[in-house]
């Protein structure tokens, strides 16, 4: 469900690619600092939050050296409060997303998961709405709620949850950025189950789409695609024209034209990439 929110890189500046491997990296090693195993859980989509969190406070970071036991050579990285905060969420989210999945399905590879991710320390009122938010997505999808748009408001409200306290923005824009997330949070969790309709059709995995668009398994799963691809795509755009119209109105003093890469082409393309293919790929080291 996570890694779509991310740069089209071909469009980025030199500058630019660099500026963004030092976040991506910074992210990475605010993990690794919580425990080792915890930066194979890094995802862009944390990287795009301490972006921005950077950018609305005007933060320019000096490049850090060190050496990268994964790519074998050295690397520079940014560093900071504002990119532990970013990383820290997601780890906390992915925690109790791997634990709930493991309620919800009895898997106790992703419990391990979510035990090997180590210690995140966030106060107790986010970590209780947090786990009634995804109480609210399990229950959703346990009973088999064929509607796209009550699954992914959650989804999105779980993703306004991650930025609903930072300190030091303003309240104005603050409250652009949490509808910001929200908007963010549906985009991903729309695009993410059109991404795996042929596997949840194939694994009988519940899939908002499947139900709310009448599959049945004696159909054939193209045809199906082919049919409800019009109607996602509408309801991405639609997601999406939300997203770009917050992020116009939030004040990005610095590292803007990273962001502007990732929400104005990024969003874009990995939209059309996931209607088009319907292929996962994994995200790569930048």
């Amino acid at each position: 469900m996570f890694g779509y929110v991310k740069p089209l890189r071909y469009e980025l500046k030199l500058r630019e690619l660099d500026e963004f491997r030092g976040f991506y990296c910074g992210v990475c090693t605010s993990m690794q600092k919580i425990k080792y195993i915890s930066k194979f859980f890094l995802t862009y989509d944390a990287v795009f939050l301490a972006l921005v969190i950077s950018g609305l406070k005007g933060k320019n970071y000096k490049y850090n050296k060190k050496f990268c036991i994964e790519t074998l050579k050295k690397v520079r990285y940014f560093s900071g409060s504002d990119i532990d905060f970013a990383a820290h969420r997601f780890l906390k989210l992915l925690e109790y997303k791997l634990i709930d999945d493991y309620e919800d399905d009895g898997n106790f590879v992703k419990f391990l998961l979510a035990k090997s991710i180590g210690k995140v320390n966030v106060s107790r009122e986010f970590e209780n709405q947090l786990i009634a938010l995804l109480k609210e997505l399990r229950d959703i999808e346990k009973n088999k709620i064929g509607s796209i748009e009550k699954a992914s408001d959650i989804f999105g409200r779980t993703l306004e949850l991650l930025v609903s306290d930072i300190e030091g923005i303003d309240e104005t824009n603050m409250v652009v950025l949490k509808n910001m997330a929200y908007n963010l949070g549906k985009w991903i969790y729309v695009l993410d189950a059109f991404d795996d309709i042929k596997k949840d059709a194939k694994k009988n995995n519940y899939n908002p789409i499947l139900l709310e668009y009448g599959f049945d398994s004696g159909d054939s799963i193209d045809t199906f695609v082919d049919r409800v691809r019009p109607n996602i795509r509408k309801t991405l755009y639609c997601i999406l024209d939300d997203i770009v119209l917050s992020y116009n109105l939030l004040e990005i003093k610095s590292y803007k034209s990273i962001t502007d890469n990732i929400v104005y082409q990024g969003l874009f393309n990995e939209t059309e990439r996931i209607l088009m293919g319907n292929n996962r790929t994994c995200p790569k080291k930048v």
